[in-house]
């Protein structure tokens, strides 16, 4: 037997795709080392880059309120997350 959705969790499910897509396009464009980006709700999220003359550049920034990721350049190029929390 098949279980109709409402319209209400149809509106719920397409809300959280959209979210989803917007954190997974602000993730890839911190880890390509772009600059601040702006959320739905237009407040921009700054970046901050610690730079150590031994250690490699790291830097965290808040994707969502009370959601900050810190993410570290690769030796050989690129970047990686490094915590996510």
């Amino acid at each position: 037997m098949a279980v109709k959705a409402s319209e209400s969790s149809k509106r719920k499910l397409k809300k959280l795709k959209i979210l989803g897509k917007e954190m997974k396009l602000r993730l890839q464009g911190l880890l390509n080392g772009e600059g601040p980006t702006e959320s739905m709700s237009g407040r921009t999220e700054s970046t901050v880059l610690m730079e150590e003359e031994d250690e490699p550049k790291e830097w965290v920034a808040q994707v969502e309120p009370g959601v900050f990721i810190t993410c570290v350049s690769l030796p050989e190029g690129g970047s990686d997350v490094k915590r996510f929390g």
